[in-house]
Parts: structure tokens; C-alpha cells; sequence
């Protein structure tokens, strides 16, 4: 306090920026050492423009009070001067400690590499084209452009993607990554220097262990203007946008085997993923702080996590409640809003990661694994669990305060400790592995015959005998057809009998009968023929008479009109007496046109039709006849073979169909439970032959199938004993010997697809417990080992095979 009391002065190396925000104006206060920033409002920041070294803190303390119109209590007005005397704000108080190359923890770690400004004052000139109006909307076409491209060829960018899924893919990836971060990083410290701010550092960050490059742009804080601020933020994200849409073009546009093709893919994926991790306001990248300067809060995250902090205490009846009446309302729902989504977005990334880490190494290193696992768990958590201990209730802070005032012993005696316990301490080694159940007897009950499903007899769990039908297919058709071929069998072995039997004299008899009918039907048709031939040349005859004697009088008539036409002419004749010669001369050339008629009309009659009868006749005796032959001769030896043949094909068929009627009832081979479900809904569904209907189990004795890693299997031998536990039984205890190991490693079903080698054991499940395809987790071995051995053996084995190859 007595320093207080002098006439304190503001130092004169501050850089100071006096911004328009909601609440009103502010002062944004730049610290050169540290590089810190502080954010003074009108009346702090009159204040500390009256710190001049002349005027006492009383003399400032008035002059506030007449400035402002309003009583400011000492008390208060000391606290502020020794709160900006902390800061370091003030000549002559403890200067804060300038930033280093390499500062922040070991999960947020940062690396100076060197000053960027000077070649950024040279490649700014270069590329100032890229902050022009014209630029601008170009590439926001060329985004809008890129975007309906990504819509529309959307199933082939899926499906390339999946091929950078590969180990020299990755590693392509992550080069191409640190490239394009470095141009969103300059992004960031262009834009800065464009709107006239300083970029004095670059460096390397590691952020829980994986890298990344960073562009200090805090200068940008001190623009007055909220867009520019805005800007400089935004630059970064902006170009990976802009790379995302050339890239997809430059996909779009080559072919895809070529390395121009795969880059841009690659490219395209990097930025792409990173655009949207690094707009993400929940955690602290370009999307929090383009949140933070938007909202006008600056440090949201911290304040936020202060404030919900500081209403727990309040919740719980701390007195200070001064976090809580500071805050605005339109601030207190802002911290409310972004403090939960942002803690639990929080809590459920780090808790995927961890549940992933874990379980990889606790997978594959055991206990190791384990212990790992929780050191580097206890590496993350330590701060905030530090600062969720201020949260709980002043007696439970007091308590553990308590725990850690307690005195520790030496460290070297703790690490000799540790070492004597780890080499001297017996542990049992057990190898353990992810096991699967099997049934010692496990029968797939497939259809015989194809049909529909007609009844079902069980259901999942019914205990069956052998020989019990499960199910029953349709019959039908097949009863439909049977019945149709015993039809058909019944009338080709009474065929055979008749061929057998030979004729008879009845049969005889009418066959001869039917020769003779037909023979007086073949003379009687012959006889008709020689009338029609008789009668038909006495027609001829007559018909070429009448010809010959119509020409005849045609001429006559001819001969009459010739004549009569000089005497009409001289008079000698009426002209009637002429026409009546003319009607007469045509009169004989129709009859003689009716006689020719009648003469080809005879000539065309032919006694085909009689000839026809007369064939017809004969074939009728020649097949009468034949029939009479056959009969006469018998049956012919092959004749009986060939219906001796139908009768047995027939026969055959029969025997098929009665063995696929009897299939069609669909029987357990041996006794067990079903382990299919819903069997029942199979109803009325057709099966193809061969096709899967239930599966039987046997449970009484089952077999467990144990995935043991490749490199634990040489602690693995038969006979050893295995105690499993399953996870639908976690309180009971399954014992068995190993009874086999599998000849061959294979590849494990699980996330990381390792080497295995398969071990059996043989359990008995009398209270039927274990079903078929549970799973737990099973040690197989009891061997007395060092705990050092026991913990390190996943590490050491593989470490041994490395070495050794070294030389």
C-alpha cells in the first residue's frame, strides 16, 4: 500500500487502441514484453491516462469523481492501481517476463521458429491482388461452383477417398497437410500486415503431441475497426476453403490415374476435414475466435468456464458471488450457452479419444497398456482437475489441502522402492485373449427339397431329440404328380400285359374282316371307275357333234347375210328381210360359243375323283391287312422291352417323389436346442434346396474359441488351465484346460485386425449358462513370473525381434 501512495506512472511503451463495442468505447492495451493484451473500459482507461508521475492517486481520485459525476471509493481506486500494477502496466513495478522460444505445457506446447515480419513486408506486395474486391467474388463463384460439383459427383468422391486409407497415402497426406497449413498460417499474417499490424512470430506447436504450425496475429486485437479483426481471423479458413474448390476442379478436370489427380484429391480431403475442424467455435481455432470477436467477449472460453465456475460456488453458498453480479444478462446467458456446449463437447472428444487410446493399448500392451494409459490420462486431467477442485465446497478444498501438505518420501527412495518391487515381487502371468463360445455338436438344418414352408414345430430354445421334425414343407404338387404317374403306371403295365398275352382269336377274326370289307370296297370302287370312263367318252362323242354342227350353220348363216346385203342395196329386198340375216348369223355364233363350251366341259371332266376313291380303297385293305400280319406274327421282343422300360422309369419317378414327400418333414440329426429366432415368421416363405431353416445346438459341453495374439502364443501350451468369464455372466467363473492350438495364425475380426493364433477348451455347461456365440474374455496359464516380466513382456518380445535384426 505505501507504494500506492507515491505518484504512479503509466509506462510509455504501451501501445493503446480505443474501439467502438457493444457496452461502449474500450481501450485495448498491447504489454511489449509479454505480449499480453488488456481491455480497459472509459473509466479505467482515464485512470491510467492520469497516471503521469505528477499527480497523486488522491489528486487522480477526485478528478474521476468530477469526470464521471460519481463517488469512487478509495478502497476501490487502490485496488485497481495495484491491479494494474501487477500487470506490469506501471513504471517501476515488476516487469513481466518476456515470452520465450518454447512456452506452454507439455500437451499445448509452443515453439518459436523465427520473425516473420520483414518477409512478410516483401511478399505482401506480391499477393495483394488476393485482398481486391474482383478476387474476392471470383473465388467465392469459384466456392459456389466447386460446392455444386461436390453435390454431384458426390458417390465417386466417396468412393476415392476410401483408397487414402493406405499406409503411403497417409504419409502423402500428412505432408500435403503441413503445406497448406503453412499457407493458412500466412494467410493469417498477411491479412494482418495488410490492415497494418506487426507479425513477429512463427513457430511450431504441439497440440497433445501432434503438430501444427502457428502465425502469431495478436497485433490484430489493437485494430479499431471490428471487421478487419474479423478479417485476420477469417483469412486462414478462407484459403482452405479457396484450396478445397481448386483442388475439386483439378479433380473434376484430370484423370484418375494420374498423380495431378491424386494430389488434388488429397488436397481436396485435408482441406476439407480441416475447414471444419478449424470453424468448430467449440474448440480454441479460427471458429472460437471469429465467435469470441463477433460476440465482443474476448477470452469467451476462460470466462465462460469462470463464470459457470464462479455460479457453482454460488450454487453452493460460497459469499463471493462477484463472477456472477459483474456479468451482464445478455453475458451471463452467452457464458451459460457456450460454457455447457463447449464442456461437453469437450468431455465427449476427450473421452473418445481416451476410450480409443485405451482401449488400443490396454489391447495390446495389457497391464503396461493400462498403466500407460492412466499416466498419460493423469498428464491431461491434472489442470483441470486442479481447477475443478476450486469448484467443490471450501470444507472439501480444506481437506484436500490437507492430503497434499502431507510430507513425501525421497524420491530416490521411492524410485528404489518401485525398482525392488517390480524385480523382486511374484506375479502370475496369464495370457489373455477375447474368446468366443462354440457347441461341442452344432448341426445346420437345411431343406432337402425345395417347397414353402408350410407348419413349424419349435421355436428358439426348445430343447429337440433326434429325429424330431422341426418343420414341414408343402406337398401338393408333389402329392398332384404322384398321383398323376401311378395313373400313368398302372396303364403301361397293363399294356405290357397285352404284349405279353399275344393276340386273340376274336381280334383275329375281326381283322380279317375288316381285310375282306376293305377288298370288295376296292373292287367296287374300281368298277364304278370303268362306268365313269364308259360314259364320259359317249359325252365327248355328243358334245364334239353339236360343235361341228354349230359351225356348220354358222357358216350357212354367213354365207345368207353375204349374199342378201347387194340385193337390199339394188332394192331387190326390204331391209327388214337383211336384219332378220344378220339376227340369224348371230344367233348361230352363240350357239356355236355354247357347243365349244359344252366340248371343254366334257374334255375337263376326269375321273380323279374315282381314281382317289380307288387309291383310298386300297390303302384301307394293304393297312387292314398289315394289322392282320402283326396281330398274326405277335409281339415283338423290343416292343415289350420298350414298355418294360416305361414301367420302370415311371416307377422310378415314383420312388423319387415319395422320398422327397417323406423330406419335406425337416428333422434335428441329433438331440439339442434351437438357436435360430423368430422361427416361426419363416412360415409361408419358400425354401431352396439346401437352403439354412434352423440350427441346432448342443450345450451341455461347449467349446470355447480363444483369439490369443501372436506374440503371447509361446506362453501357450496344451494342457494349461483357462478360466474364462463371459460378459452375460460377469459374476460366474467357467474353468476348462486348453485341449488345442490352432496349426495356423489368423487375422483378428476386431478394429485393429492383428495376428492371432486360435486356442480351444472344452467347458461343461450343465445349467446350460454359456450359449452358443457369447463372448468374454478368458487367461489361459498360472505361471510365476516377475511383476517386471509380467508387465513388460508385450514391450520386451517385439523389442528383442527389432534388435536382434539390427545385427
Amino acid at each position: 500500500m505505501a507504494a500506492i501512495d507515491e505518484c504512479p506512472k503509466l509506462r510509455r511503451d504501451l501501445r493503446i487502441s480505443e474501439q467502438r463495442a457493444r457496452e461502449g468505447v474500450v481501450y485495448v492495451v498491447a504489454e511489449p514484453e509479454s505480449g499480453r493484451f488488456f481491455r480497459l473500459r472509459e473509466i479505467e482507461y482515464f485512470i491510467a491516462r492520469q497516471l503521469d508521475g505528477v499527480s497523486t492517486p488522491e489528486d487522480i481520485r477526485r478528478k474521476t469523481e468530477a469526470k464521471f459525476g460519481a463517488d469512487l471509493p478509495p478502497e476501490e481506486f487502490r485496488q485497481f492501481l495495484n491491479h494494474i500494477r501487477g500487470l506490469g502496466l506501471l513504471e517501476g513495478a515488476a516487469q513481466a517476463t518476456p515470452r520465450g522460444r518454447i512456452r506452454g505445457s507439455a500437451l499445448y506446447l509452443r515453439l518459436k521458429a523465427f520473425d516473420p515480419d520483414r518477409y512478410l513486408d516483401w511478399l505482401l506486395p506480391k499477393v495483394r491482388f488476393c485482398f481486391t474486391r474482383g478476387f474476392m467474388a471470383c473465388t467465392a463463384a469459384l466456392v459456389v461452383l466447386a460446392v455444386a460439383l461436390a453435390l454431384a459427383n458426390w458417390p465417386d468422391i466417396r468412393r476415392e477417398l476410401g483408397d487414402l486409407y493406405r499406409f503411403n497415402a497417409l504419409i502423402y497426406a500428412w505432408f500435403i497437410l503441413l503445406l497448406t497449413t503453412s499457407a493458412h498460417e500466412l494467410a493469417h499474417g498477411l491479412t494482418c500486415k495488410h490492415f497494418g499490424g506487426q507479425v513477429r512470430e512463427m513457430g511450431v506447436m504441439l497440440i497433445y503431441f501432434q503438430p501444427a504450425l502457428y502465425c502469431n496475429v495478436t497485433d490484430a486485437w489493437l485494430f479499431p475497426e471490428k471487421a478487419k479483426r474479423l478479417w485476420v481471423t477469417f483469412a486462414g479458413a478462407y484459403l482452405d476453403i479457396v484450396l478445397w474448390a481448386v483442388a475439386l476442379l483439378m479433380w473434376r478436370a484430370t484423370e484418375a490415374d494420374t498423380w495431378v489427380h491424386f494430389t488434388a484429391l488429397v488436397v481436396m480431403a485435408t482441406s476439407g476435414v480441416r475447414t471444419l475442424f478449424n470453424l468448430n467455435p467449440l474448440i480454441k481455432l479460427d471458429g472460437y475466435y471469429l465467435l469470441s470477436d463477433g460476440l465482443e467477449i474476448p477470452n469467451l472460453r476462460a470466462r465462460a468456464s469462470g463464470f459457470l465456475g464462479g455460479l457453482w460456488r454460488h450454487l453452493w453458498g460460497a459469499s463471493d458471488s462477484a463472477v456472477v453480479d459483474e456479468t451482464s444478462a445478455r453475458e451471463r446467458r452467452i457464458f451459460v450457452a457456450y460454457g455447457l456446449m463447449a464442456g461437453i463437447y469437450s468431455a465427449l472428444l476427450l473421452g473418445s479419444i481416451a476410450w480409443w487410446s485405451g482401449r488400443y493399448l490396454v489391447d495390446r500392451y495389457q497391464g503396461l497398456g493400462f498403466l500407460l494409459f492412466i499416466g498419460v490420462l493423469i498428464m491431461i486431467l491434472m489442470n483441470p482437475l486442479k481447477r475443478a477442485a476450486g469448484l467443490l465446497p471450501k470444507r472439501i478444498r480444506t481437506i484436500l489441502a490437507s492430503f497434499r501438505s502431507m510430507k513425501r518420501p525421497p524420491t530416490k527412495i521411492s524410485v528404489a522402492a518401485l525398482a525392488a518391487l517390480l524385480l523382486l515381487l511374484p506375479a502370475t502371468l496369464t495370457v489373455p485373449g477375447e474368446f468366443a463360445v462354440l457347441p461341442t455338436q452344432n448341426a445346420d438344418i437345411r431343406a432337402e427339397v425345395e417347397g414353402v414352408i408350410e407348419e413349424i414345430y419349435a421355436a428358439e430354445g426348445d430343447v429337440v431329440e433326434t429325429g424330431a421334425v422341426i418343420a414341414r414343407l408343402s406337398n401338393r404338387d408333389r402329392l398332384a404328380e404322384l398321383t398323376q404317374i401311378e395313373a400313368a403306371i398302372r396303364e403301361k403295365q397293363a399294356k405290357l400285359k397285352m404284349l405279353r398275352a399275344g393276340p386273340r382269336a376274336e381280334d383275329i377274326a375281326v381283322l380279317r374282316q375288316r381285310a375282306a370289307t376293305a377288298g370288295t370296297a376296292e373292287a367296287e370302287a374300281k368298277r364304278r371307275y370303268a362306268e365313269e370312263r364308259r360314259l364320259h367318252a359317249a359325252r365327248l362323242v355328243g358334245a364334239d357333234a353339236g360343235t361341228t354342227k354349230a359351225e356348220e350353220q354358222l357358216k350357212f348363216a354367213q354365207h345368207k347375210l353375204a349374199q342378201m346385203a347387194p340385193l337390199e342395196a339394188a332394192g331387190a329386198i326390204s331391209p327388214l328381210e337383211l336384219e332378220e340375216a344378220r339376227a340369224d348369223v348371230a344367233i348361230r355364233r352363240k350357239a356355236l360359243e355354247e357347243a365349244r363350251a359344252a366340248l371343254q366341259l366334257v374334255r375337263a371332266q376326269s375321273q380323279a375323283e374315282r381314281r382317289q376313291d380307288i387309291a383310298l380303297a386300297e390303302a384301307r385293305r394293304m393297312e387292314a391287312e398289315e394289322e392282320l400280319n402283326l396281330l398274326l406274327a405277335g409281339s415283338r421282343p423290343e416292343e415289350i422291352e420298350a414298355m418294360e422300360a416305361e414301367v420302370a422309369s415311371l416307377e422310378a419317378r415314383r420312388a423319387h417323389l415319395k422320398s422327397q414327400i417323406e423330406r419335406a418333414s425337416i428333422r434335428s440329426p441329433h438331440a439339442g436346442v434351437i438357436a435360430t429366432p423368430r422361427l416361426k415368421e419363416k412360415i409361408g416363405q419358400h425354401a431352396a434346396k439346401g437352403e439354412l431353416i434352423a440350427e441346432v445346438h448342443d450345450l451341455h459341453r461347449v467349446t470355447a474359441e480363444i483369439a490369443v495374439p501372436e506374440r503371447e502364443i509361446a506362453y501357450v501350451r496344451v494342457g494349461q488351465p483357462v478360466i474364462l468369464r463371459a460378459r452375460a455372466h460377469p459374476g460366474e467363473t467357467f474353468r476348462g484346460t486348453v485341449t488345442g492350438i490352432a496349426p495356423a495364425t489368423a487375422v483378428s475380426d476386431g478394429t485393429y485386425a492383428t495376428r492371432i493364433v486360435r486356442v480351444m477348451t472344452v467347458i461343461d455347461n450343465p445349467d446350460g449358462l454359456l450359449k452358443s456365440q457369447m463372448t468374454g474374455l478368458a487367461k489361459i496359464g498360472f505361471d510365476d513370473r516377475p511383476l517386471v516380466e509380467v508387465l513388460a513382456r508385450s514391450v520386451l518380445g517385439p523389442l528383442r525381434v527389432e534388435f536382434w535384426s539390427w545385427w
